[in-house]
């Protein structure tokens, strides 16, 4: 369940990226697609960056807000996943396995 619900969190973080980026090239600010390139354009929103209109800027300020918001919950997502893989012996035995890929960003560490 833990799984479905991380990956349900990260799908409306991406179509919330997507939405920043194009609103964004509404006005003419342009980003490389990734999440990386798209957070430096969030953090032109939040330090109010002389470039995007105050009602820009305010329209888009929510956004941000929960994309701040959906990382937290997918950070705690993952940290559940790595408790309940720890906790399962079935779960530590596979993640020994050369060849297996961990189900989850959080059990890579």
């Amino acid at each position: 369940m833990h799984q479905k619900v991380r990956e349900l969190l990260v799908a409306q973080r991406t179509q919330l990226l997507s939405a920043l980026r194009s609103h964004l090239a509404e006005i003419g600010i342009i980003a490389a697609q990734g999440p990386n390139n798209a957070r430096a354009l969030a953090m032109l929103i939040v330090e109010g960056n002389y470039m995007i209109p105050a009602v820009v800027r305010s329209a888009l300020l929510p956004v941000v807000r929960r994309l701040n918001e959906l990382d937290h919950e997918i950070g705690q997502s993952d940290q559940a996943i790595l408790a309940l893989a720890r906790a399962d012996d079935t779960a530590r035995r596979l993640m020994t396995v050369p060849a297996s890929v961990p189900l989850s960003p959080a059990l890579a560490a």
